[in-house]
């Protein structure tokens, strides 16, 4: 008899342990960002006439960077493994605009210095996923890798003045890209259901397009310009998480 509990005893330890070892907690989460947004623009312009280019220029090929406030929802699910955690979430980010204003040097016959000015808005929708080392501490250190849907607004203002007459242009383009993001962390357990996170995240955005012409009545048709730029950003994530 002593046996049989012994047994029954060691079979509902073991059938209860992967439940122990793999328990499943929902959180959500909120956290303030700031970011550095990177702006890293290729500018060009050229003239023809008579089926040939009589005029390439780069107007600009840098990288612009700019500061910008924001924050981050999330909701998600905690699969404890004994040894560290895994967690999955949704989120969504958003971020103040991000502006970009510089002189650049332009040359059709004669060189001139003309000012151009974009403006970056960004948001967009992740699945991220983390894993959470266990210290045996309140410190948690983790990684992240996420993916998902990125939506970039793109306000652009050119102006100057050459012997041909002023240029004046400007232009609102959008594209909705692949974005994907890696970065890591540590959070603190300030209790058993609520902790502290602060993160690092470099996010892609991709890149967006917004070709135009200037209307240089003297030059006899329009000059197209052929803008590109790739946006990425460096984000810093503080904020608190709860686990149900």
């Amino acid at each position: 008899m002593k046996k049989s509990f012994a047994l029954i005893g060691m079979g509902v330890a073991m059938a209860s342990a992967p439940a122990m070892a793999f328990e499943i907690s929902p959180y959500a989460a909120l956290r303030l960002t700031g970011s550095v947004v990177n702006n890293d623009m290729t500018v060009i312009s050229d003239y023809s006439f008579g089926g040939k280019k009589h005029h390439v220029n780069t107007m600009a090929d840098e990288t612009h960077s700019d500061f910008a406030f924001g924050a981050n929802a999330a909701i998600g699910a905690k699969l404890d493994l004994g040894y560290g955690a895994l967690r999955g979430e949704f989120a969504f980010d958003w971020k103040s605009d991000a502006t970009d204003d510089n002189d650049f040097y332009f040359k059709v016959d004669n060189p001139y210095v003309h000012n151009f000015e974009s403006t970056t808005s960004l948001y967009d929708v992740m699945f991220n996923l983390y894993y959470d080392f266990d210290t045996g501490t309140s410190f948690v250190p983790f990684l992240t890798a996420g993916l998902g849907y990125g939506h970039i607004a793109l306000s652009t203002a050119a102006a100057g003045t050459t012997e041909y007459g002023p240029i004046d242009i400007s232009k609102d383009t959008n594209a909705d890209n692949f974005v994907w993001g890696v970065g890591a962390g540590v959070a603190y357990e300030l209790t058993e259901n609520l902790a502290i996170d602060l993160m690092y995240r470099y996010t892609n955005y991709g890149s967006v397009d917004a070709n135009a012409e200037f209307d240089i009545i003297k030059l006899g048709k329009p000059l197209p310009v052929d803008a590109d730029f790739d946006i990425a950003t460096h984000e810093f994530m503080l904020g608190a998480r709860y686990t149900f």
